[in-house]
């Protein structure tokens, strides 16, 4: 502050992982800047979910965007019944919003993205816990395949 620098308050929707991002009021600290936090901002396992929520420990103001296709990999895609449920409960109250898409995944190559339904993810379960538990969550469709849109939106309006 004497410098006339401001540190803007660590932002879950803008704050890097690793990097000060510069904004128009300041530094916006990444969150490896939180102690015991490192780069679990990636957050690719339930695990690190977890720990990020008891890092923060603010359930006011910590919100998930949950990416289930970032979650997956080629092994453990055959095993989303058993992967889902402890996802579902870790996430709890705090879900934002839900990434939709599919894809497609090779053992040793990026995933090809698929119109929905027509890849390898299975919504069967959050589909459940959505309307189960979050009957108005925001759903936004990621990775677009605009030949397929209207098709798209009709699955996405039965989850």
């Amino acid at each position: 502050y004497l410098r006339g620098f401001h540190f803007d308050t660590i932002d879950i929707y803008r704050s890097d992982a690793t990097k000060f991002t510069v904004t128009e009021g300041g530094l916006l600290p990444p969150f490896i800047s939180v102690h015991g936090l490192g780069e679990a901002a990636a957050l690719d396992t339930v695990e690190k979910l977890r720990t990020l929520k008891e890092t923060v420990g603010d359930g006011a103001h910590f919100h998930v965007i949950f990416d289930p296709v970032n979650v997956l990999t080629a092994e453990n895609v055959d095993n989303q019944d058993a992967l889902w449920p402890a996802w579902c409960e870790v996430i709890g109250k705090d879900l934002a919003a839900v990434h939709v898409k599919d894809a497609v995944l090779h053992p040793d190559a990026p995933r090809t993205p698929t119109a929905l339904g027509a890849g390898q993810m299975d919504y069967t379960v959050i589909r459940e816990w959505l309307h189960r538990d979050h009957p108005t969550a925001a759903l936004l469709r990621d990775e677009v395949v605009l030949p397929v849109a209207q098709e798209d939106l009709a699955y996405m309006r039965t989850l």
